[in-house]
């Protein structure tokens, strides 16, 4: 009887691992401007190691997900 119950207690807690896991993925965002502060169109952001990435919009923001969370982000700009 006490196997019965181990596992009805060990299901939740692997869903649980799992989900937090799952949720180590995490959106950033921000905007990328110049030195007097007008947005760079066409930015791209990217996320170092990965081929997460975008471009800036017309007002230089971006957003997108990463895999870790604690990510290097690299920005070019030609």
């Amino acid at each position: 009887m006490k196997h019965f119950h181990f596992r009805l207690l060990l299901l939740p807690l692997l869903l649980l691992a799992f989900t937090s896991v799952r949720s180590a993925a995490q959106t950033v965002s921000g905007q990328i401007t110049d030195a007097t502060g007008l947005p760079l169109i066409g930015a791209t952001v990217q996320e170092v190691g990965t081929d997460n990435g975008t471009q800036t919009d017309l007002e230089g923001n971006y957003r997108f997900q990463v895999s870790g969370t604690a990510p290097t982000l690299r920005v070019s700009y030609l």
